[in-house]
């Protein structure tokens, strides 16, 4: 028995306590990618339906949001924590499904994310002979490829989603300049929360400050980072 304060403490009955059944179970294994930490759920989560990895995100996204806060936050994650949850694959050809998650949301692709998966999934022994695993994310399709030695993953080198012009020559318009202040900062929200966003404006000061990418100056022929 030990004194907490002035009052016992019989640590008996704390090593014979237990969670109620009723409480949610999630099962996980505990990455990093050079410290880029990765939460990969194992077990305790119930098929996510959907039959593209967009409808999965989407009902995740809808109502999954205080399983992902439960395993991102403090006190079981911190700000930096990133997660992933494998489903089965939704392509032909795939391996398996993978949703990220964040403190911010359901992401669509993360780098970090998919070494550290390969890496888990080559540690407990679930990797294909050849070390390529064909992973579909949200963002599209991702092949990792692990370099064993033996039972441990040493490295793991993946090719991303293929990028690609989506048009040439457009015509953009100034949004922010028909916008009240109100306004503006409504739609710097929306457009923080995407993964990559081009935001364009005639007068640098009617950007929000909450957008905090890099910013160019473009004029004469010529853009120059501001």
């Amino acid at each position: 028995m030990a004194i907490v304060a002035g009052m016992p403490l019989r640590l008996e009955r704390a090593r014979a306590w237990r969670a109620p059944e009723s409480w949610l179970r999630v099962r996980t294994i505990e990455a990093h990618a050079a410290g880029e930490p990765l939460r990969v759920v194992v077990e305790g989560i119930p098929p996510i339906p959907g039959a593209t990895i967009l409808e999965k995100r989407r009902f995740a996204r809808e109502h999954l949001d205080d399983l992902r806060r439960t395993l991102i936050f403090e006190p079981r994650g911190h700000a930096d924590m990133y997660g992933a949850i494998p489903t089965e694959p939704v392509t032909p050809d795939g391996d398996l499904g993978v949703l990220f998650l964040h403190n911010e949301g359901w992401s669509t692709m993360c780098g970090h994310g998919v070494i550290g998966l390969a890496t888990v999934l080559g540690e407990i022994g679930l990797l294909p002979a050849d070390g390529v695993v064909r992973m579909d994310t949200p963002a599209g399709r991702d092949v990792a490829r692990a370099r064993r030695e033996g039972a441990r993953v040493r490295s793991v080198a993946f090719e991303n989603v293929a990028s690609f012009v989506l048009t040439l020559d457009a015509a953009v318009d100034d949004v922010f300049a028909e916008l009240d202040v109100g306004r503006r900062e409504r739609l710097a929200r929306l457009a923080a929360g995407a993964e990559q966003v081009l935001v364009t404006a005639a007068v640098p000061a009617d950007v929000p400050a909450a957008l905090r990418g890099a910013r160019f100056d473009v004029g004469g022929g010529t853009v120059t980072r501001a």
